[in-house]
C-alpha cells in the first residue's frame, strides 16, 4: 500500500478533497488528509509533533497549492519534512498562481490525468525502491538509494508530464 500525504492551506479544501479522492481510485494508493482539532489550530509544538507523526505514516507528499499558500507556514514545513524523509513530492497546483521558487524542484500535477500519471509512476517506482531497499542493509546506502529514487521519480514524472527538469 503506498500512502500519500496531502498537505493543502484550510482554503484549499475542497480542492485537497478532489485530489484525494483521484488518487484513492487507484489501487493500492491511500492518503492522509489532515484535518487537526481545535486544540492543535496553534502554532505550537504539539501540532508539529502531530504532523511529523502522521507524515511518518505516509510514503510520499503531494502539496495543494492555491494562492494563498505562499502565506503558509505549515505546507512549506512539511514539504521539508518529506524531502528531507526523501519522498516522492509534487505539487498540485490550484489555479494560476506564480509559484515560490522552492517548488519549481517538484513535478507540478494540473489535472486528474496529471494524477493519474502521478499513480502510475509512484506504483512502478515504488516497487523498484522497495527491492532495491531490501537488498541494501548499510544505512547510508540506503538513505542514498531512497534520495536517487525520489529524484529518478522526479525526472521521470517530469518528463511524463512534458515539463522541463531542472
Amino acid at each position: 500500500m503506498i500512502k500519500v500525504f496531502i498537505s493543502y492551506k484550510t482554503e484549499d479544501l475542497s480542492t485537497a478533497r478532489g485530489v484525494k479522492g483521484a488518487i484513492e481510485q487507484h489501487a493500492d494508493f491511500e492518503t492522509y488528509l489532515d484535518r487537526v482539532d481545535d486544540s492543535l489550530l496553534k502554532d505550537n509544538p504539539k501540532l508539529a509533533q502531530h504532523l511529523l507523526r502522521r507524515i511518518d505514516e505516509c510514503d510520499q507528499l503531494l502539496a495543494v497549492v492555491g494562492e494563498t499558500t505562499v502565506r503558509s507556514w505549515w505546507v512549506p514545513w512539511e514539504i521539508g519534512v518529506g524531502s528531507a524523509k526523501h519522498y516522492f513530492l509534487a505539487t498540485y497546483l490550484r489555479g494560476q498562481v506564480d509559484l515560490p521558487s522552492y517548488l519549481e524542484r517538484w513535478p507540478i500535477l494540473r489535472s486528474p490525468a496529471h494524477i493519474n500519471k502521478y499513480c502510475e509512476l509512484s506504483r512502478r517506482v515504488s516497487q523498484e525502491r522497495h527491492t532495491f531497499l531490501a537488498e541494501e542493509d548499510a544505512p547510508l546506502r540506503r538513505e542514498a538509494l531512497k534520495a536517487r529514487t525520489a529524484r529518478d521519480f522526479h525526472t521521470e514524472l517530469r518528463r511524463a508530464l512534458g515539463q522541463s527538469h531542472l
